[in-house]
Formats: C-alpha cells, sequence, structure tokens
C-alpha cells in the first residue's frame, strides 16, 4: 500500500497548511520586528514564534519523501507497519496546549525474516522520523535495526543512518535525496546480521566472559568509584537483560548495548540516548572485540591481541 506515511498523519490530523505571519499587529510581540509567527491555516491557530528566516515547510513536505521510499523498502523487508504520534506542547504564557507542532512516525518492517536470538527474539528494520514544524526542531530520520521485546534498545549501537535537518531557508532543497539515503541506510542491517552472527560463532566460559565485559567496560565508564557498579550492571544484563545471549560474544555485544542505552542513557528514545561518547565508546569495543576474536580464532587470541 502507497503513502502509508501520509494516511498515518492524517489520522492523528498532522496534514495541516502552515503558513508564517508578522507580529507587526500582535500587541504581544510589536518589538519583535525579525520574528513571524507560525499559523495553521486552517484554524488560525498560533503554533510558535520563529524567525523571519526561518525555513517552514508542512508536516506533508517533510515526510513525503521518506514515504515515497517505502514500496521500494518493502519489496526487500516486507510490509511496513507505521505509526504516527503527536506531541502536545504548552503555549509560552498562556493556559492552553497546542497539538501538532511535532509529530514522530515510526516505520518498522516487523515481518522481515531477519536473524532470531537464542530467546527468540526477532530483529527487524525500523526507521523513525521527528519533525517540529514550529522551531521545536527539526526534521530528524534515522534508521537501525533493532530487537522486537523492548522498544528502547537496539540490537547493535550503530545506527546505519542519523540525519538532522534544520529548518533553514534552503530546507526544502535539503530534503532532495532523503529517501535514498534511507534505502542505503537499510541496506547496512546486512553488516549488523553479520557481526552478530560472527559473536555467536565465538563461545564464552563465565571466566572469559567476565573478562570480555571488562574490556568493553574499559571503553569509557572505569573511571573512580563507578567501575564496580558499572561491571555489576554490565554483567547482569549479559545474563538476564531483555535479547541476552549468554555463552558468547554476541552476548557481550547485545549486554554492552542494553547498559549503555538503559543504564548510562536512561534515555527513551531508542535514537537518541544512545549517541553519548561514554556509550559509544562500549559500543565500539564490543564490535572490536568480535572482529579481532574473528580474525584470531577465537577469545583467547583476541584478548592476547587487545591487552598487548
Amino acid at each position: 500500500m502507497a503513502n502509508k506515511i501520509m494516511q498515518a498523519l492524517d489520522r492523528v490530523g498532522a496534514l495541516f497548511p502552515v503558513e508564517k505571519q508578522g507580529l507587526t499587529n500582535s500587541v504581544t510581540f510589536r518589538h519583535l520586528h525579525n520574528y513571524c509567527e507560525v499559523v495553521r491555516t486552517d484554524t488560525n491557530e498560533g503554533l510558535g514564534v520563529v524567525g523571519s528566516e526561518f525555513g517552514l515547510i508542512s508536516h506533508r513536505q517533510a515526510f513525503e519523501d521518506v514515504d515515497g521510499a517505502l514500496p521500494a523498502l518493502e519489496q526487500v523487508y516486507g510490509p511496513a507497519t507505521v505509526e504516527a504520534e503527536v506531541y502536545k506542547k504548552k503555549r509560552r504564557g498562556k493556559g492552553n496546549t497546542t497539538e501538532g507542532a511535532v509529530v514522530s512516525v515510526k516505520a518498522e518492517f516487523m515481518e522481515w525474516q531477519g536473524e532470531v536470538s537464542e530467546r527468540g527474539q526477532r530483529l527487524y528494520p525500523t526507521i523513525h522520523v521527528a519533525h517540529g514544524i514550529a522551531g521545536d526542531k527539526g526534521l530528524e530520520v534515522s534508521a537501525g535495526i533493532y530487537r522486537l521485546i523492548c522498544s528502547n534498545g537496539m540490537i547493535i549501537g550503530e545506527r546505519t543512518m542519523r540525519r538532522t535537518l534544520r529548518h533553514t531557508q534552503n530546507i526544502r532543497h535539503k530534503l532532495e535525496g532523503l529517501s535514498a539515503s534511507v534505502v542505503r541506510a537499510l541496506d547496512e542491517t546486512g553488516k549488523v546480521r553479520e557481526l552478530m552472527a560472527q559473536g555467536q560463532a565465538i563461545a564464552l566460559t563465565h571466566t572469559f566472559a567476565e573478562e570480555a565485559l571488562r574490556y568493553v567496560l574499559a571503553g569509557r565508564f572505569d573511571r573512580g568509584t563507578r567501575e564496580a557498579r558499572n561491571y555489576e550492571g554490565i554483567l547482569s544484563a549479559y545474563y538476564d537483560a531483555p535479547g541476552a545471549d549468554p555463552g558468547n560474544l554476541n552476548g557481550v555485544l547485545q549486554a554492552a548495548t542494553y547498559y549503555a542505552t538503559h543504564e548510562y542513557g536512561r534515555g527513551t528514545n531508542p535514537l537518541s540516548s544512545e549517541t553519548s561518547t561514554p556509550a559509544n565508546a562500549v559500543r565500539q569495543r564490543a564490535r572490536r572485540l568480535i572482529e579481532v576474536a574473528t580474525n584470531e580464532g577465537g577469545i583467547v587470541g583476541a584478548m592476547a591481541v587487545l591487552n598487548t
């Protein structure tokens, strides 16, 4: 089915027209000569005040390029399930709220026949797009591979794509080619699957699992008194976290990802919290460990190389 994103936006009432209007007739804002108000022209409701050079686009314009990529992606990954969510925001100095200034869309390819972990958790590609129409945020597009059981954790900490477009005057030009970037990004999910498969092929005893987790934590978390607490947390994630796959290096990768995003990042958006420098350092070392262990024929050779 074509235009799934547009249909999802229509269901939540986000396909409204907008324009910038001057503030010269407003007593409240008459001193703001270089600012405009973003207004819904169907209801005449103000959504926010922006600079006069703010590059305004509607939600339809923001999402239509990615929407156009879905049919081709569905031929590869199967049908996409698309959901849209509209956020409310408090209007400054007023008691009411406005709806629709920020909209988020998630497209999940949940029927994709990807790898399945030891505990039966299916992985699937996901596209996440968020747009703030009145200066609340730009246009943010991310893509990656996720586990179904947990809405806040990536299987691997490396998104295959993340782009943020600001509302500059050339915002419409920036939108060109966005769908091609999304297609290329999801093509990269094959590398994620390959890395996981390599990790699952390298068995670990409990002793080597502990050594591997300590190596991973040395990326950033072993600072001062936090070291013991961080080690206990990631060891618990290795055995008991959603998606845990103990007994092999893929389990170390998943533990590193889960701990970095859930216990360290404490984020609610799987496309934001894992971007911090410490979280990235931990996942990078987990990926590096799998790569070296694959080349060296196992965990013993890997640790010998990495600890020298």
